[in-house]
């Protein structure tokens, strides 16, 4: 048996499902939220302009689901290369140095990703404890914040993921460089 094979397999399902979970996430915030969020608004609209009694809960629930849908595309977009970066800056990176900047770039938002999942779970589960809503809407904030925490956590480990393999190839012999 060659060594590591069955770490190697374990890995590879392990990347299997956390890539679905990655998609889904995406799937589910593209689709719901965004669906959800029109639907409100359409609601607040209405309510506002036709019936003169404007919902003061439908934006407070609009912007909780804007938040919810971005942070559940944001790993997809990452992946997808579709992120704000200074190409200008960064196009002029080849070989180790582009290595270098993508392992200070995935540190910084490591550092930032990780503060942000720590003031998530700290504000939810304060929430949580003294029972916090939303002012007009009613919503137990704590689930939108634990929502978007695991967002965080799971950008993360993505963000190591792609450190370890810019490691990898600041590491390679240059001749094997791609």
């Amino acid at each position: 048996m060659v060594p590591y094979e069955e770490e190697k397999m374990m890995l590879c399902k392990i990347s299997k499902v956390y890539e679905l979970l990655i998609s889904s996430l995406h799937s589910f915030g593209s689709i719901c939220f965004f669906s959800a969020m029109l639907a409100f608004v359409f609601i607040g609209v209405v309510w506002r302009y036709v019936f003169n009694s404007p919902l003061l809960w439908c934006d407070e629930v609009t912007t909780s689901l804007f938040a919810c849908a971005i942070f559940s595309s944001m790993i997809a977009c990452w992946d997808a290369g579709r992120h704000i970066r200074m190409d200008i800056i960064y196009n002029l990176f080849h070989g180790k140095a582009r290595s270098i900047a993508d392992i200070l770039d995935t540190l910084a938002g490591g550092f930032v990703l990780s503060l942000l999942a720590v003031a998530f779970y700290d504000g939810a589960m304060t929430m949580y404890v003294t029972n916090e809503i939303g002012e007009n809407s009613g919503v137990p904030f704590w689930i939108i914040k634990t929502y978007l925490g695991l967002i965080a956590v799971l950008f993360v480990v993505r963000l190591i993921s792609q450190m370890i393999t810019s490691f990898g190839n600041l590491l390679r012999p240059k001749n094997s460089h791609a």
